[in-house]
Order: structure tokens, then C-alpha cells, then sequence
């Protein structure tokens, strides 16, 4: 919370105090990836949300105190189990953060092309959808984006829309108003009845998709 209020510094304490380090500055800090990187390879496999949040944890640390973006923004995305799938969110949402929301000096392509990968390789995951699509409005890039409408996400377009495909749909609706407006209400009806099929899907994206009402 700290981190995202812009209080750089007290994100940093907050960090330190974590590892169980004392003081503030360039020793302290690298004190405190050390033992954040010890401590999250300590944890068994079993508990890889917890080490998911260590990592968190070292990668911020490392963000507000380096000059360059650390690994856990830019190594290869990893996809088999649901540990990976998670740390891919977690890495990607820390990113668009520092990026998009507290709008630092770092190249947004850099994000743009990790998200290209990640709707790939977690094409059911409306959340990496939802910073995809977020990170290419107003880009060049519209017909990549504007194919996700036009096909179903699993590659099969004679499957049944999902709701991944109708919240793209609903997501490009409120880009293409002037296009889109007469097919506004087909797509509700299709999300609300997809909705009832589906166990969940993500807060994040669908209160950017609901026509901005």
C-alpha cells in the first residue's frame, strides 16, 4: 500500500523490518535481499504462495532501491501449474504498476510484451487479459487485439463463446462505441448467460468491461 500511495521510503522500511533488518540505506537494503532471497528458498514447494509473497516481497526491495528492473520482472514466463500461473500474475501486475499506474520512467513495451506472451500462454486468465487489453488501447497493434474478438480464445471457433471471448467483445464495444453500439445489448445478454455457466471471473476485468455504466 505504501508502494502504490508513492511512499517509496516507507515501502522500503516496511521491507527491511520484514527481514528482520535494522538501519536504512544502500547496506541495509542489500542485507535485506539477501536474507528475503534466503528465506524465500527456504520455504518447500508446498507453500509456494508464501514464497510467491517473499518474492514479492525481495523484487520490491530490489525495484525501489536499484537502477534497473530486477529479474522478477523479465524472466521467462513459466506455465504448468497453478504455482506458475500465479507468480506470472503477481509479476506482471507488480509491472504494470510501476509502469502504468505510478507512471515511473520505464518503456511500456516492456510490459506490452510480456502481456503478449501471457494472454498465450493463460488464455483463460481474464486478469492478464484485462492489463492486455488495457496496455494496447490506443497502440498500433489494434488488429492483434481486435483477432481476440473475432475468434474463440481456445483456438476453436466453432466452440460456444466463453466468457473470456464475450468480455473481449464487451472490452472492444467500449473502444468501437460508434461500431458496437447496436450489438451492445446481444453481448450483455450472452455475458449474463455465460456468467451463469461460469464459476468466476475476474472483478478487475469486468468493472472495466460493463460499458463503462
Amino acid at each position: 500500500m505504501e508502494w502504490l500511495a508513492g511512499e517509496s521510503d516507507a515501502a522500503i522500511r516496511v521491507a527491511l523490518r520484514a527481514a528482520e533488518v535494522e538501519g536504512f540505506g544502500g547496506l541495509a537494503a542489500l542485507r535485506g535481499k539477501r536474507a528475503i532471497e534466503a528465506t524465500a528458498h527456504e520455504i518447500p514447494e508446498t507453500l509456494w504462495k508464501v514464497r510467491e509473497a517473499w518474492l514479492r516481497l525481495g523484487a520490491l526491495l530490489e525495484l525501489l532501491t536499484g537502477s534497473s528492473l530486477p529479474s522478477y520482472f523479465t524472466a521467462n514466463l513459466e506455465v504448468g501449474t497453478v504455482a506458475q500461473e500465479s507468480m506470472a500474475i503477481a509479476s506482471l501486475g507488480m509491472l504494470y504498476h510501476h509502469i502504468h499506474t505510478l507512471r515511473n520512467p520505464t518503456r511500456p513495451a516492456i510490459l506490452r510484451e510480456r502481456l503478449e506472451q501471457a494472454v498465450e500462454l493463460f488464455p483463460e486468465n481474464t486478469i492478464i487479459l484485462g492489463m492486455f487489453l488495457e496496455m494496447q488501447q490506443g497502440q498500433r497493434f489494434w488488429g492483434g487485439v481486435r483477432k481476440l474478438g473475432d475468434i474463440s480464445i481456445s483456438g476453436d471457433p466453432t466452440q460456444a463463446k466463453g466468457v473470456i471471448r464475450l468480455a473481449v467483445e464487451v472490452w472492444l464495444g467500449g473502444w468501437e462505441r460508434g461500431q458496437w453500439l447496436w450489438e451492445v445489448e446481444r453481448i450483455r445478454n450472452s455475458l449474463i448467460a455465460s456468467l451463469e455457466s461460469e464459476r468466476w471471473v475476474s472483478t478487475i476485468l469486468m468493472q472495466r468491461t460493463w460499458f463503462n455504466e
